[in-house]
Order: structure tokens, then C-alpha cells, then sequence
């Protein structure tokens, strides 16, 4: 739980913000056609803002389940370069398969951050990750087939972005699946050599 600061940084970015309020949205929130004009810092940024505290505090529990269920893979480093491969992946393919032109919130990167353990927990052989994994899946295909708004967009203020769950998750597991083969890679490497 040490190496958890990088993570504690983008929650304290992320919650600065709602003292800024339509400010800090403006200035950072993912736009698609202000994306493609220039200011490609919207692709990181984007994923941290919020359109009020009831949508950043979900996230936020969303975060602490996250490293709560999987805090052995998350070391400082490795934080730092899921949260810049997710967020500006996701990005990049919601300016091409997201319907709408704005994005708030940390939602997407949630998803692949929680479908990227899954994956890499798997060299564990624990049963809980394949039920985790099942439980990702059908909650994708729910939303994606047969979600309707309700009381979620009430308390958050906004509709919610199903189609950057399912790409943040896809996202999420071929991340985990290039890292478990890299890793899997490395361990036979260092085996064949001792």
C-alpha cells in the first residue's frame, strides 16, 4: 500500500477541480473537436474531471475498490504509465467511437484499470479473478444491450458514458494481456538463464 501516491495525486488533481467547477470543465474536460484542434493534454485530463461530487466521489470508491482488490500490481511506476497508456487510449478511440462530444469523469479509466488486474491477477490461479472477470463482462454487455438512464444520471448529473465503459474495458484487457506476456517473457528468460 506504499506505492499508492501516484494514485492519491490523481484523485487530489481530480478533486481540485470541483472548486473550479465549469472552469476547471472548460479548461480540461474531454471535447472531441477541441481534442482535434490541438490541445491533446484533454486526452489525460479529461479523465479528471467531474461534473459535480457525487460523480467524483463514485469514481473515488470505484479507485479505492480497485486498489484494495489488487494493490501488489500497483507500484509507482506502473501507476504512472496505466493511467497515461488508459487515459490517452481511451481517449483516442472515443474521439472515433463515442457518440457524444464531451466526457467527464474517471468511469473509462476505472474499467481498464479493473479489467487490466483481472488479467494480470490471473498468474495468480485465484478462482475470484475468473468470477471478476465474468462479473466485467456481463456488466459490459447489460450496459452496452439494456441499460437505461435512471438513478445514476440523477446523482451525478449526467448521462452515463456505457459505450467508454466498454472501450475502456477492452482496452483494459489487452493492456493486461501484453503485460502478463511480457512478464510470463521475463520469468523464462530469467529461468533459462540460472
Amino acid at each position: 500500500m506504499k506505492n499508492i501516491w501516484p494514485l492519491i495525486a490523481i484523485a487530489a488533481f481530480a478533486g481540485i477541480g470541483m472548486f473550479f467547477g465549469e472552469a476547471f470543465i472548460d479548461m480540461f474536460a474531454f471535447k472531441k473537436t477541441i481534442v482535434l484542434e490541438f490541445p491533446y493534454y484533454r486526452l489525460v485530463t479529461g479523465h479528471l474531471t467531474h461534473s459535480n461530487v457525487n460523480h467524483y466521489l463514485l469514481n473515488m470508491m470505484g479507485l479505492v475498490v480497485i486498489i484494495l482488490l489488487f494493490f501488489e500490481y500497483f507500484s509507482a511506476k506502473n501507476q504512472y504509465i496505466l493511467f497515461l497508456v488508459g487515459s490517452i487510449s481511451i481517449s483516442l478511440l472515443m474521439v472515433f467511437f463515442y457518440e457524444k462530444e464531451t466526457y467527464l469523469g474517471m468511469s473509462a479509466y476505472l474499467h481498464f484499470l479493473f479489467a487490466w488486474s483481472v488479467i494480470v491477477d490471473m498468474q495468480s490461479k485465484r478462482k475470484t479473478t475468473y468470477i471478476l472477470l465474468a462479473g466485467l463482462i456481463i456488466k459490459i454487455v447489460y450496459e452496452l444491450g439494456f441499460y437505461q438512464a435512471g438513478t445514476t444520471e440523477a446523482l451525478i448529473g449526467i448521462s452515463v458514458a456505457t459505450e467508454s465503459h466498454a472501450i475502456g474495458s477492452m482496452l483494459g484487457l489487452v493492456a493486461g494481456l501484453i503485460t502478463l506476456t511480457l512478464s510470463r517473457q521475463k520469468n523464462r528468460q530469467i529461468n533459462n538463464a540460472t
